[in-house]
C-alpha cells in the first residue's frame, strides 16, 4: 500500500473518534436538555396550578363575592363620590358668591346709612338755624 492509502485508514479513524466524541457530546447536551425541559415543566404545572387557583379567586371571589364585580364596585362608588364632590363644590362656590354679594350689599346700606345720619343731621341743623333765625328778631327786640 502506498503512503496515501494508508493515510485514508489513519485519517478515517480520527474523523470516526472525532464523530465519536461529538456524538457524546450531543447526547450530553441531549441530557441536560431533556432535565431543564422537564424542571421548565414541572414550573409550568406549578404555574398553572397557582394561575388557577388566581382566576378561581378572581372570578369566583373564594367565598367573597367575584373581585370583577367587587372592583366595579368599587368604581360605581368612586364614581358617585366624585359626582357628590361636585356638587359640593359647586352649592359651597355658590355660597362663597352669596356671601360676597351679602357683604358688597351691607357696605353699600353702611354707607347709605352713614349719608342719612348726616343728612339728618345737616336737616336738624337747618331746623335750629331756621328756628334761631325766626326767633333771632324776637329775641333782639326784647333784649334791646
Amino acid at each position: 500500500m502506498t503512503t496515501s492509502q494508508n493515510n485514508i485508514p489513519d485519517e478515517l479513524l480520527k474523523s470516526l473518534e472525532s464523530t465519536t466524541t461529538l456524538m457524546k457530546n450531543l447526547l450530553d447536551d441531549i441530557k441536560d436538555h431533556s432535565t431543564s425541559l422537564a424542571i421548565v415543566q414541572a414550573k409550568l404545572e406549578s404555574l398553572g396550578g397557582s394561575v388557577e387557583t388566581l382566576s378561581h379567586i378572581v372570578r369566583d371571589g373564594n367565598g367573597r363575592g367575584s373581585m370583577v364585580t367587587r372592583l366595579v364596585l368599587i368604581e360605581k362608588v368612586t364614581e358617585d363620590i366624585e359626582e357628590h364632590f361636585d356638587e359640593l363644590k359647586d352649592e359651597i362656590k355658590k355660597d362663597i358668591d352669596e356671601i360676597k354679594r351679602v357683604i358688597i350689599k351691607e357696605k353699600e346700606e353702611e354707607k347709605d346709612d352713614e349719608e342719612k345720619v348726616k343728612a339728618f343731621k345737616r336737616e336738624k341743623m337747618l331746623a335750629k338755624l331756621k328756628v334761631i333765625a325766626v326767633a333771632a328778631p324776637g329775641l333782639l327786640a326784647l333784649v334791646l
